[in-house]
Formats: structure tokens, sequence, C-alpha cells
């Protein structure tokens, strides 16, 4: 009996998670470009002593919302990092295993 290893079993074995893992990525990495020109803005107007006492509030608001929307896009980085750490040890086990199994099989 012979073994043959696939050509890279990772991305037969993942293609949509990797693809999904991207777009998630980027996804993300849109979200916060105009995020940060949001928070900016507010924190410019929160600065600025023209913007009126009444104002002043919604001008706080905006930037306790925008600081809040950071912090989840944050969050949800910090989850994707994890999972994409989690399939790549996942990868290298299953390779591990195909490398290993190959070397035992009889040729």
């Amino acid at each position: 009996m012979s073994c043959v290893l696939p050509e890279n079993p990772s991305e037969k074995t993942y293609p949509m998670a990797a693809e999904t893992a991207a777009g998630l990525a980027q996804g993300l990495h849109a979200m916060a470009q105009p995020l940060t020109i949001l928070r900016g803005a507010a924190g410019a107007l929160q600065l600025s002593p023209s913007v009126s006492v009444s104002d002043r509030r919604y001008v706080e608001m905006c930037a306790v919302q925008a600081e809040r929307l950071c912090e989840m896009i944050v969050g949800l980085r910090d989850r994707l990092d994890a999972a994409q750490s989690e399939a790549a040890a996942l990868r290298e086990k299953i390779d591990a295993k195909i490398t290993s199994e190959c070397l035992d099989a009889a040729v």
C-alpha cells in the first residue's frame, strides 16, 4: 500500500474558512476607516469652544458611541485572530497526522 500526500492538504481542507476569514478581516478594516474619521471629528468638536452647550451633548453621545463601536470592532478582530490561530493549529495537526501515516505506511 502506498501513501500519496495531497499537494497542500490545509488549503484543500479549509478553503472556504480561509476565504471567509479574509473577507471578515477586510470588512472589519473597511469599517474601521470611517470610524477613525468619525472619532477624530467628534474629538475635535469636543475641544471646540464654538460648539454650543446644547450641541455639546450630541457631540458627546457621538463620541461615546464611536468609541463603543471601536471596542466592538477590536473585539471581533481579536476573535477572528483567535479563530485563525486555532484553525492553523488544527491544520498543523492534520498535516502531521497525514505525514505520520504516510511515513508508517508500507511501501
